[in-house]
């Protein structure tokens, strides 16, 4: 997989942006996106997936039958990760974490 750009979404202001390391091909299961708060379709017919807040900050990499293939872990936070996109900006390819859940009211930029 050629290399990707996670573009975390902190509040709409602020951002960080960080190469993606190559993903791992370490099996999981679905049962780890137990609380998926994201899915997004790749280029290839494959799908990214992220979970809700209290998870790992992990991308998991899913194949056109939805089977688990691949995992990229970050050292990210996941605050909150809400949605997640995948998008191609000037050539360089994009996934755009949206972490601006605060159900809870901790944030005080919520």
């Amino acid at each position: 997989m050629k290399r990707l750009t996670l573009l975390l979404t902190l509040s709409v202001l602020t951002g960080a942006c960080q190469h993606l390391p190559e993903p791992t091909t370490a099996a999981y299961s679905l049962q780890e996106l137990y609380e998926l708060s994201g899915l997004a379709p790749l280029t290839d017919g494959r799908y990214i997936a992220i979970n809700d807040s209290g998870n790992a900050p992990a991308l998991f990499i899913l194949d056109r039958s939805h089977a688990p293939t691949a995992l990229i872990q970050t050292d990210l936070q996941n605050r909150d990760w809400e949605d997640l996109a995948y998008i191609n900006l000037a050539g360089e390819r994009l996934v755009v974490v949206g972490d601006v859940g605060d159900n809870l009211h901790h944030n005080a930029q919520s």
